[in-house]
């Protein structure tokens, strides 16, 4: 069943990419579904079954998704100084004992903090997983290519995502959700260990956390994340902020805010691969400035929005600059990566991405709050911010061909 599925996913991808793109296909959709499974209806979990508080439903996610980002930056190290397919191998293999643990555990009950500190434990196993990949794509795509081969990868990542939250809410037994993820993590690890070869071997360095600091001192790389880390705390407004803002102030239903999530994911599933191919002839600083331009006037129109229609059109902007930053992103991070330190640059990128969105409940959250009565003028701030980011996109990419002169037609 496994092969005859895979078959029929590998006849929908493009031609002419290293058959290891995919794979990752097959695999980060097995990966994403087995994941979203869980993930998605964690929060209901932890406040009905575990009769957690929200104050500690909202720290767990804040320690669960932090966790995520900073393991994508080690598995980066890990990716270099192991090799590619090992880094991949023990994320997975790691992550089947623990989702063991938890199947049985959520079926028999256990605390509420061994359930979390296991479940963090397969985040950052997720955080590996997610930049090994990335590094093996950059090692087998030329540098022209990269952005549509990490546009492949992102539509099997949504396909499971979007496939992982249907099932998901036809399952009550939330064991029996978290046995579903571990078949696909056991998946997973079967076909790691006997169908996919090593993209690049290690290049022969022990691993070492202080690399994460080293990597950090190479000036284009500091700056990419800056600036993405800013990024990334605006793009994710359309998460808690949007939510909060649309169910109490615009009085949308519960059903309503779903489909415009559902919305988010079917796009992506359709338009992330021809929206990468058609980027592959602009420079990778001008669609990330596009990117932050598009979210920011997606944005923008929330203000405005006063029925469900235009919250449409709001989803839909915010999704285009969603497609167009996540390909273009990597491909950036991996071109300007000396090819021994391509982990490390794509984990720092991810991290400083996924921080940024980490912090972005935060300062939605403050906004409201400090904007009380006007609630309004948070989506000005976020416009403004989002524009700006633009700009600095911009400057980033002028100043990055002038110090890499080889990437002139890439940055």
């Amino acid at each position: 069943m496994f092969n005859t599925g895979a078959a029929l996913l590998l006849k929908l991808l493009p031609r002419g990419l290293d058959r290891k793109v995919n794979q990752l296909f097959v695999l980060g959709f097995l990966n994403e579904f087995g994941r979203t499974l869980v993930t998605v209806f964690l929060p209901l979990y932890l406040f009905s079954e575990l009769k957690a508080p929200y104050e500690l439903v909202g720290l767990a996610l804040t320690i669960t998704t932090g966790t995520s980002a900073f393991f994508q930056v080690l598995g980066g190290v890990l990716a270099d100084s192991w090799g590619r397919r090992r880094a991949l191998l023990m994320s997975s293999g790691i992550k089947v004992p623990l989702l063991v643990m938890l199947a049985i555990g959520s079926k028999i009950g256990m605390s509420i903090l061994i359930f979390v500190a296991l479940f963090t434990a397969t985040e950052a196993l997720s955080g590996v997983f997610l930049t090994s990949a990335y590094a093996m794509i950059a090692d087998v795509v030329e540098t022209r290519r990269r952005a549509e081969a990490y546009g492949v990868f992102r539509v099997g990542d949504n396909l499971g995502f979007a496939l992982g939250a249907f099932v998901g809410g036809l399952i009550l037994d939330f064991s029996m959700l978290f046995a579903i993820w571990l078949f696909c993590t056991s998946l997973v690890t079967v076909a790691m260990l006997f169908f996919v070869g090593e993209s690049r071997e290690s290049v022969g360095e022990k691993f070492h956390p202080m690399a994460i600091i080293r990597v950090a001192r190479e000036r284009v790389l500091l700056e990419l994340g800056l600036a993405s880390l800013m990024a990334g705390v605006i793009a994710n407004q359309m998460g808690a902020t949007f939510a909060l803002y649309t169910t109490i102030h615009l009085n949308i239903t519960r059903e309503q805010l779903g489909s415009l999530y559902s919305l988010n994911g079917l796009l992506v599933i359709v338009l992330q691969y021809p929206l990468s191919r058609l980027a592959l002839r602009y420079h990778l600083s001008k669609l990330l400035a596009v990117a932050s331009a598009i979210r920011a006037f997606g944005y923008l129109l929330v203000v405005a929005a006063s029925d469900f229609y235009l919250l449409q059109v709001v989803m839909v902007a915010l999704t285009v600059g969603e497609m167009l930053q996540a390909p273009a992103g990597a491909s950036y991070a991996a071109s300007i990566a000396p090819e021994t330190k391509r982990g490390e640059y794509l984990g720092f990128y991810n991290w400083t991405w996924n921080t940024g969105q980490a912090l972005s409940p935060i300062v939605g959250g403050f906004l409201l709050g400090a904007l009380v009565f006007r609630e309004f003028v948070t989506w000005y701030v976020i416009f403004i911010v989002g524009v700006a980011c633009s700009f600095v996109y911009i400057y980033l990419g002028r100043k990055a061909r002038r110090a890499i002169p080889r990437l002139e037609d890439i940055l």
